[in-house]
């Protein structure tokens, strides 16, 4: 279970975000991150004065937080604004 909270809506698996792509990133937002190819949505941490980008994953599991080196490819590829909740399905 991921506790990221998005106005009131943690994202669990099969939830869909919906991202807005033209929104400035600020520290604290949940972001939609492309790192080395890869998608993940994480917070987004700002140290200015040592300037370190960071990404944190809220999650139950224990993923560590990501640093941002300038060597890596890293592209926001926008704030996650809404979380859409997966449809229950009842085939009875």
């Amino acid at each position: 279970m991921n506790k990221a909270n998005v106005n009131g809506q943690n994202i669990e698996d099969g939830d869909y975000v919906i991202v807005d792509s033209k929104k400035q990133p600020q520290p604290n937002d949940y972001i939609l991150a492309i790192i080395d190819n890869c998608a993940n949505i994480k917070k987004l941490l700002i140290d200015s004065k040592n300037k370190i980008i960071s990404l944190n994953s809220e999650s139950t599991e224990n993923h560590p937080t990501i640093f941002i080196h300038e060597m890596d490819k890293f592209l926001i590829n926008g704030v996650v604004k809404y979380v859409i909740k997966k449809p229950i399905v009842s085939w009875s």
